[in-house]
């Protein structure tokens, strides 16, 4: 599988498990997810527009919204996100409004860094030990 076949997979696995979307993508979708890639859309960005599309819809619950049947609903709003790229502080702050799930289907524990890749987050991310880190005591903390 080439590079832009895996991005355009893991967008697609991203869109399937946003609430009232398909649990599988249609042909449509994948092609248009090939089409995101090929443009060098970046994966970050297509991430915000699926939160800031789910966090506008969550908005208006009280009015009875059909479910989401293609990739091609957040087109504009992956637009809109290309033109003025969100703040990092705002996505962080969508995915905590969006309350989406960013654990992959069939596993029950999410790691800290599984939350912080947000929805493209795989299984295969959270076996990577974290960096080590080693603090250097200031003259003051002694």
């Amino acid at each position: 599988m080439t590079m832009d076949a895996q991005t355009a997979a893991v967008i697609l696995a991203a869109y399937c498990r946003l609430p009232d979307t398909p649990r599988c993508p249609r042909r449509r979708d994948r092609r248009l997810a090939e089409r995101l890639v090929e443009r060098g859309v970046p994966v970050p960005l297509v991430e915000a527009a699926f939160l800031l599309a789910t966090a506008r819809r969550q908005r208006h619950r009280t009015a009875h919204l059909p479910p989401i049947r293609s990739l091609h609903y957040f087109l504009p709003i992956i637009e809109e996100v290309l033109r003025t790229a969100p703040d990092h502080g705002y996505v962080d702050y969508l995915r905590r409004v969006a309350g989406i799930k960013t654990e992959a289907p069939g596993s029950t524990q999410q790691s800290r860094v599984d939350q912080q890749r947000g929805l493209f987050a795989t299984s295969q991310d959270s076996n990577t030990p974290p960096a080590r880190v080693q603090k250097k005591p200031f003259l003051r903390d002694r």
